[in-house]
């Protein structure tokens, strides 16, 4: 299922939004409202990108194409995607459009051991060796330091 996910834009002049603050109240007929949150200016102020739509921070940062999605029970409740793909053919962005996970894959990767520790499958404080199949992390790790440093 991870590696479907269409979440994430790193490629060059790509980036990514994810959005998982959705509330458990919300319907999933409300997703139009939430698209529609996300498209709208920003308010309140966002490193001054406030009063600007979507489209607009995109063209601030010379972001070609965008997919959005948003994530609700580690499902993707929906998505969407903006602008193009690839900047010389003019290829629209499609929400299975692949992308670079790049820096979101930390996030991720901490919700998804979070879950493992909430459904008490792995523990925190154990020895990650004894989970680890295919390589192990040494026992002893030696700090490397500059040349001529003490």
């Amino acid at each position: 299922m991870l590696r479907k996910l269409r979440i994430c834009g790193g490629a060059v002049g790509v980036f990514c939004a994810v959005l998982t603050a959705i509330s458990a109240q919300q319907t999933a007929n409300d997703a139009a409202t939430v698209i529609a949150r996300i498209e709208a200016p920003q308010v309140p102020n966002r490193q001054g990108l406030d009063g600007l739509k979507l489209t607009e921070v995109m063209e601030r940062f010379h972001v070609p194409g965008v997919s959005v999605a948003v994530i609700r029970d580690f499902q993707i409740h929906w998505a969407k995607a903006y602008g193009v793909a690839d900047a010389k053919s003019g290829r629209a962005v499609q929400t299975d459009t692949p992308f670079q996970a790049a820096s979101i894959s930390k996030p991720v990767a901490a919700m998804a051991a979070l879950k493992l520790v909430q459904e008490k499958k792995l523990a925190l404080d154990e020895d990650v060796n004894k989970e680890l199949t295919t390589w192990k992390l040494p026992t002893t790790i030696t700090l490397l330091r500059p040349h001529g440093k003490g």
